[in-house]
């Protein structure tokens, strides 16, 4: 079956196939799936009977890029050609898994991403299992009926395919699907963090949400994160294994957690959507969040935690796992499962933290600056996250609620020196020295009051400092220093 290969990719892929001639190289996978569909190439994988480690050292030679094995066993290498860069490429090489290049693609996951090119007659598919035929049919089909359980990790990318080249499975994946999702736990964390990130990317949350439950992926996944989770969706799981609940009719009667996540999921994309494109949005309840403030939420959800991963996805990732609060060891189970890194454990400990004490204060008559201090000094820049998880679950209800959280965020930006972090007037090695005062843990609480003061408006320079620190000596009101 012939292609039309991009002028450009031909002459890339006849590069490389000089680079070792002695040895015949296919492209094979995503990437050919994908110029079947005229999408821009940027990963490419490539298979060879030996030679994978040794071409790849030449790759990365002849274009000046970086490499490194992915796995010894298998002869697996990584070239990155323009890190860091739009144009930036990402090529695997490897060898055989089985005896030739027809074993292989019978062992990879789905039809689709069963196809070949040769290197030597790149306008000519390799097509064994009609994997063509399949994407022109929009249907998802498996290479055989070990795919699934011969790597579980699979299930999710499925979901990814299904959602992004809008396929329907074929009628022997759901059976399969129901016995490898109760194999993920056999799964490296970072792949099934790496997958489902890459699942929670793609337009239409509540769409991607609604397939993961379908199958089961998101009730196991929640189950290893949640206690509670695992005796809420006890009957749900078992009823989807026994075929009673079909989770894609839309005139099925839902559970309630289930409606109420797809909502929560909605909501939020409805609100990162907005963030992203920097205007106001007239729904947001109950006022308008400023051009200013979403510009610069924009940038905050945009920011590297760690692992390239950002505030954005880490925010997705809390809102797509808490159920009506965050349970206490939420952060660690949620790290455990998908292996997130320190940095990003604690911002989901921050972002639960905001989002109970926003509850809290919530049900106070009258809100203070002095509350958002409070808040700030206990979640940081994470109060964020609070605050439009909790826009998002009252984005139709119009609540107090949701006023208070625009004004977390007004106030973060709008007034940070003002209340999120006043100026230090005085520092502690000051207050010893101008009012003999040893050193101890209650400079730290005489200093804090300070700030709070200077919150409240009670103090606005050093001659006020020094004056409620004295007043507190003399009341002996030291509060509680060793806390």
């Amino acid at each position: 079956m012939k292609l039309r290969l991009d002028k450009d990719l031909e002459r890339f892929l006849a590069q490389i196939r000089a680079l070792l001639p002695e040895e015949k190289v296919y492209l094979v996978g995503g990437a050919v799936r994908d110029i079947l569909l005229h999408k821009t190439i940027r990963d490419l994988d490539f298979v060879l009977a030996r030679g994978s480690i040794k071409l790849a050292k030449a790759v990365k030679k002849h274009f000046q890029g970086v490499w490194y094995t992915l796995d010894d066993e298998h002869q697996t290498a990584r070239v990155i050609l323009n890190q860091g860069e739009p144009n930036e490429k990402v090529l695997d090489f490897t060898s055989f898994v089985g005896e030739s290049l027809d074993a292989d693609l019978r062992q990879r996951d789905f039809s689709i991403n069963a196809m070949a090119i040769d290197l030597d007659d790149p306008n000519l598919l390799i097509d064994p299992l009609n994997g063509r035929q399949d994407l022109a049919g929009r249907i998802l089909r498996l290479t055989n009926p070990k795919s699934l359980l011969s790597d579980p990790l699979r299930v999710i990318r499925g979901i990814r395919m299904i959602r992004f080249y809008n396929l329907s499975e074929s009628i022997e994946i759901l059976d399969s699907m129901r016995v490898a999702v109760l194999e993920l736990g056999k799964i490296s964390g970072e792949r099934v963090r790496d997958e489902l990130l890459k699942c929670l990317d793609l337009p239409d949350l509540p769409a991607t949400f609604t397939l993961l439950a379908r199958f089961g992926i998101y009730q196991f996944l929640q189950r290893e994160i949640s206690p509670a989770a695992a005796l809420m969706h006890s009957a749900d799981f078992h009823t989807f294994h026994e075929g009673v609940l079909d989770w894609g009719d839309p005139s099925e009667n839902k559970p309630l957690w289930f409606v109420q996540k797809a909502t929560l999921l909605e909501n939020l994309e409805y609100l990162l959507k907005n963030i992203q494109k920097v205007k106001n949005n007239a729904s947001l309840p109950p006022t308008e969040i400023s051009n200013a403030v979403l510009d610069e939420l924009r940038k905050s959800m945009g920011e590297s935690l760690q692992a390239k991963h950002t505030r954005g996805q880490l925010l997705i990732l809390a809102a797509f796992f808490y159920l009506f609060g965050f349970e206490a060891d939420f952060a660690d189970n949620l790290t455990r499962l998908l292996m997130l890194g320190q940095k990003e454990n604690k911002a989901l400990e921050k972002t639960a933290a905001a989002y109970h004490k926003i509850a809290s204060i919530s049900d106070k008559a009258e809100v203070s600056n002095l509350d958002l201090y409070r808040l700030f000094r206990e979640a940081d820049r994470f109060a964020l996250e609070g605050a439009l998880l909790h826009l998002a679950e009252e984005k139709q209800s119009r609540t107090r609620r949701s006023a208070i959280a625009i004004r977390i965020l007004e106030t973060w930006f709008n007034a940070h020196e003002q209340v999120v972090d006043p100026p230090r007037l005085i520092d502690g090695t000051q207050l010893q020295e101008e009012l003999a005062i040893g050193p101890g843990p209650a400079l730290g609480f005489f200093l804090e009051q300070i700030r709070e003061a200077q919150v409240t408006g009670e103090v606005q320079n050093r001659t006020d400092a020094l004056n409620l620190v004295k007043k507190l000596l003399y009341n002996k009101d030291f509060g509680n220093p060793g806390s």
